[in-house]
């Protein structure tokens, strides 16, 4: 079989609009949340609720401004060849490798892949492709059917 290897970072690219978007919904939760903390400090307000919606705006804003920055740096993929089955699917995990021979199951599902090990069978691996094209997600499953038929891996 031959390696394939998606790159889902490429996926992640924003229109211009998307960005202007981006940058105002920011500005906007990151000034209003400001108000709202500088109000509540400066107004003396017994109930606290300005403050906490200010802080929550504030963070939201922050993280407004910074999703398409966060988005182009995630590198995520997932990587299948003759070893082992790699993948990077969220930007806060780290990168994980399945090598074939610690695989006993794999299950295809129309937006999933479940990979069952022969160590902790307990405990199955998720991977949830509902953001990969169909093309791509058509191509990965025809890879991943064509290995586990070379390796000897049940699967459904």
């Amino acid at each position: 079989m031959e390696p394939i290897f998606v790159d889902f970072t490429q996926r992640a690219r924003y229109s211009k609009f998307q960005k202007v978007l981006f940058k105002i919904g920011g500005t906007f939760f990151l000034v209003s949340g400001i108000y709202f903390v500088v109000s509540s400090i400066f107004k003396n307000q017994p109930e606290g609720l300005p403050l906490w919606l200010g802080i929550f705006e504030m963070a939201l804003g922050a993280i407004w401004l910074l999703n398409p920055i966060v988005d182009r740096k995630m590198n995520n993929y997932l990587k299948i060849n003759d070893e082992a089955i790699e993948f990077k699917l969220w930007w806060l995990r780290r990168a994980k490798r399945c090598q074939w021979r610690d695989i006993k199951s794999i299950k295809i599902k129309p937006i999933q892949i479940e990979i069952e090990e022969t160590e902790n069978p307990q405990k199955k691996i998720n991977l949830n492709l509902y953001s990969v094209p169909y093309a791509d997600l058509r191509m990965l499953k025809e890879t991943l059917t064509g290995y586990m038929r070379e390796k000897g891996i049940e699967g459904g």
